[in-house]
């Protein structure tokens, strides 16, 4: 019996070992920039419909938090889903921080009436791999799903510049 329980011992500290090697990497995911190519590509949008990342986007833009959703929205203004198709553009929310009575009763009805879709992230740490800046939005340009540049804005004129500047 006192071996059983010394081979248990080896194996379960063996065990706890690889975890404690593996777990930072799981945790903290490489965040990406020039020459990363994006490998999450489903997303669901607000209306609860999948999508997939295509090969031709041109951009990707990013909001972490309600200010960065706000100027998102704000530079939407009248365009619409056919808009985004034409630029080759996606626009990316992480909501997981919302509270869950916000977002079901509140946030996700005034989504569901915007003219575009909104992809967005509900699961903590999705997000955590796309280049974030407090109140503003971060623009992942890309060829092929590979990162080229990234760049944040926190006014519409901003977002508008670094777009056209990179077209």
């Amino acid at each position: 019996m006192k071996q059983r329980t010394k081979s248990v011992r080896i194996s379960v500290n063996s065990l706890l070992l690889a975890l404690a090697l593996a777990l930072p990497g799981v945790l903290s995911a490489e965040v990406l920039g020039p020459g990363h190519t994006l490998s999450d590509l489903e997303f669901k949008d607000q209306h609860d419909r999948s999508h997939r990342l295509s090969e031709n986007l041109r951009f990707l833009i990013f909001s972490a938090d309600m200010d960065g959703g706000k100027l998102m929205h704000a530079w939407m203004n009248e365009r619409n889903d056919d808009f985004l198709t034409a630029q080759n553009i996606a626009l990316l929310a992480d909501v997981h921080r919302m509270p869950f009575l916000i977002s079901k009763t509140i946030a996700m009805p005034r989504m569901r009436g915007y003219t575009y879709s909104l992809l967005l992230i509900q699961d903590e740490g999705r997000g955590n791999v796309y280049p974030q800046q407090p109140k503003a939005v971060t623009i992942l340009v890309l060829k092929k799903l590979t990162v080229q540049s990234v760049h944040h804005a926190s006014t519409v004129a901003e977002l508008q510049a670094i777009l056209d500047r990179n077209r």
